[in-house]
C-alpha cells in the first residue's frame, strides 16, 4: 500500500475486474484486503505518518471503484479491550469497525459487534458458528477437501444460563444447620409484610443456626474471631446465592 507502482497495479487490476463485472451486470462491491500488515510489509504499524499514507491509498481505492474497501486486521495482545493493533488513529479514520470474537461462555459462537459506524449505531451485534462444509473436491492424497461456512444464530438464543456458584463447604454447614433448627428446634412467624413468603414460612434465630452450626463442625478449632468470620460469610454467602432470606436476627428458607 506504500509502493507506487504497486498501488498502481492493484488500482488497474481492480478497473479490469470491474469492467469485467459490468459486462455480466455485476457491481464490484467490495474489495478485502486481508491482513492489513501483509499489504504493509516491514511497515513500523504504530507510525502515524505511515499508516495515515496507507489510509490515503485506500480512501483512492474506494473512489477509484467505488467500491467498500475492507480491511482485516488483529487486536493486539491485550485483546479487544484495547482496540486494534497499532496506530491508534485506525479506528478514528475508519468509516466502520466491527469486531469479531469467541463467545468466553461458548467458545464455538462467534459474536460480531459493531464497535463504530459513522452516520449510525454503535454497538448492534449478530452471533454465527461455523459448520464444516465438504466441497466435492479430492485433492492429491485422494482425501476430500472441506471449508468452513457461517450459520447465523439469533442472539436470543446465544444467551446460556449463569453457572450456578457452587456452595463452599462453611455454606453446606450452615445450610444443613437453618435446616435442622427450623424442622426441629425454635422457631419464629416472619416480620409483617414480608412480600411473597408463604404463610406457612417460618424462621430461625442467627444465635440458635450459630449454635447448630458450631456442633456440627463449623468451629474446625479455629479461634472465636476466625469462626464468627467463617459464619457470617457463610450467611453472607447463602442469602447471595438465594438459598436464604435475612432480616435482622431472623433467618428463613427460600
Amino acid at each position: 500500500m506504500l509502493n507506487l507502482e504497486d498501488v498502481a497495479d492493484l488500482t488497474a487490476s481492480l478497473a479490469q475486474a470491474r469492467a469485467r463485472f459490468d459486462e455480466r451486470g455485476i457491481e464490484l462491491g467490495v474489495i478485502v484486503l486481508d491482513t492489513l500488515s501483509r499489504v504493509i510489509p516491514g511497515v513500523d504499524e504504530n507510525s502515524s505518518t505511515d499508516m495515515s499514507s496507507a489510509y490515503t491509498v485506500l480512501e483512492n481505492l474506494t473512489r477509484e471503484t467505488g467500491a467498500l474497501v475492507l480491511v482485516v486486521a488483529h487486536f493486539g495482545k491485550a485483546g479487544a479491550e484495547k482496540g486494534i493493533r497499532g496506530w491508534s488513529g485506525m479506528d478514528a479514520n475508519s468509516d466502520a469497525t466491527i469486531t469479531v470474537e469467541r463467545n468466553e461462555e461458548d467458545r464455538e459462537l462467534r459474536l460480531i459487534t459493531f464497535a463504530k459506524v459513522k452516520n449510525g449505531v454503535d454497538g448492534g451485534q449478530l452471533a454465527f458458528r461455523l459448520e464444516q462444509v465438504d466441497l466435492g473436491i479430492i485433492d492429491d492424497d485422494g482425501d476430500p477437501l472441506v471449508s468452513c461456512v457461517p450459520v447465523y444464530q439469533p442472539m436470543e438464543a446465544t444467551a446460556r444460563p449463569k453457572r450456578v456458584k457452587a456452595l463452599s463447604n462453611p455454606e453446606k454447614v450452615v445450610l444443613a444447620a437453618i435446616k435442622h433448627v427450623t424442622d426441629n428446634g425454635s422457631t419464629h412467624p416472619l416480620p409483617a409484610n414480608v412480600e411473597g413468603a408463604k404463610p406457612s414460612t417460618k424462621a430461625v434465630t442467627r444465635e440458635d443456626i450459630r449454635h447448630r452450626a458450631l456442633d456440627a463442625g463449623l468451629a474446625q478449632g479455629d479461634k472465636p474471631g476466625t469462626v464468627r468470620m467463617r459464619f457470617s460469610r457463610a450467611i453472607e454467602g447463602l442469602s447471595a446465592a438465594q438459598k436464604i432470606r435475612v432480616e435482622g436476627e431472623l433467618i428463613w428458607l427460600l
